[in-house]
């Protein structure tokens, strides 16, 4: 008789990974989402944005840095593995450098896993939530009230 492994020990633990980056189709080779960050700061609000994410939701999550390394986030894999550009941006906690150094603070949602869809605009990146709050703990507890966070078995398969 063989003994069983407990549920929680079939399950992954969720990751954070470090996004490589993309290639821009039609570029030539131009990258996005590969920047290295320009503040400590803005570094460790994007990894505490990610931990916060992981730990909350039980979610893989994945961060990421504009080429000019002046903004970044963390964001909830949502996408199966072998998407390219735009993959895994659909739920996200932004940073970003303003003019006087100190950070600003949104949440990104794609209105497809909003609980109320006129919280979503629409401009040329599609339909989305971009509200700006004042800090990470903020942002996660927005996330918490208005975004359905796919369970991790549900990846790459919309929101449940």
């Amino acid at each position: 008789m063989h003994a069983q492994a407990s549920t929680s020990e079939q399950r992954k633990h969720p990751e954070i990974t470090q996004c490589a980056g993309a290639i821009v189709a039609g570029s030539g080779g131009g990258m996005v989402g590969a920047g290295m960050p320009t503040t400590s700061d803005l570094t460790a609000q994007v990894d505490h944005a990610g931990e916060l994410m992981r730990d909350v939701f039980g979610v893989d999550v994945t961060t990421r840095y504009n080429s000019n390394g002046r903004s970044g986030g963390a964001y909830v894999v949502t996408d199966a593995p072998g998407h390219a550009l735009f993959s895994n941006s659909s739920i996200g906690i932004n940073a970003r450098v303003a003019q006087d150094g100190s950070l600003v603070f949104n949440v990104y949602a794609s209105a497809e896993y909003l609980h109320d869809q006129a919280l979503a605009t629409q401009n040329g990146m599609g339909k989305y939530a971009y509200p700006e709050l004042a800090s990470v703990a903020d942002a996660l507890a927005w996330v918490q009230t208005h975004v359905k966070v796919p369970a991790p078995s549900s990846r790459g398969r919309g929101a449940v």
